[in-house]
């Protein structure tokens, strides 16, 4: 070959080169371009679900103060029922022991304990269905806080078994 063919190709070959070089730079350009959105997103992704975990969090200390309150309104309940019953029981001895006005006495009295006794027995059965309601709606809370937990790479927290454990 020539020494000008072998210029001229060697011009060409340098050419291409820089084309080739060009469109590179242009593809990682555009890379770097979608990385730089693919980030953007990824952070305000983690903003919006950090914002979220809070606010679940603040309502879960909610939640667990309510189940607190209505557990202690039940050992109340409790406490309140096992009194009546045990009142009841006494009046019973009492109305076997006794007989005339006295007896007609601890009788209209057993019979008023037995009507509180159950309306305060509904009570109670509704106020455990409320805690039992409340305490899945826990459990639930906590684990929908654990999955976000492990998104934000947080450390892991425990669910309470019981509700009157102190929440995580």
């Amino acid at each position: 070959m020539s020494p000008e063919v072998i210029k001229l190709a060697f011009m060409l070959m340098r050419h291409d080169g820089r084309i080739r070089v060009g469109s590179l730079l242009a593809a990682f350009a555009v890379i770097l371009a979608a990385n730089g959105a693919i980030r953007t997103w990824r952070a305000f992704e983690q903003a919006e679900t950090r914002r979220g975990y809070n606010r679940l969090s603040e309502e879960a200390q909610f939640l667990a103060y309510r189940v607190s309150s209505l557990e202690e309104t039940l050992s109340g309940l409790e406490r309140e029922l096992e009194a009546k019953r045990l009142l009841i029981e006494k009046l019973d001895v009492e109305i076997r022991e006794t007989s005339g006005k006295g007896r007609l006495e601890a009788l209209a009295r057993r019979e008023s304990v037995g009507k509180l006794y159950n309306f305060q027995a509904e009570d109670y059965r509704e106020m455990h269905r409320r805690y039992e309601g409340e305490v899945a709606n826990l459990r639930t809370l906590y684990e929908t806080l654990n999955r976000l937990a492990d998104e934000l790479d947080l450390p892991f927290r425990e669910i309470p078994m019981k509700a009157g454990e102190e929440p995580p």
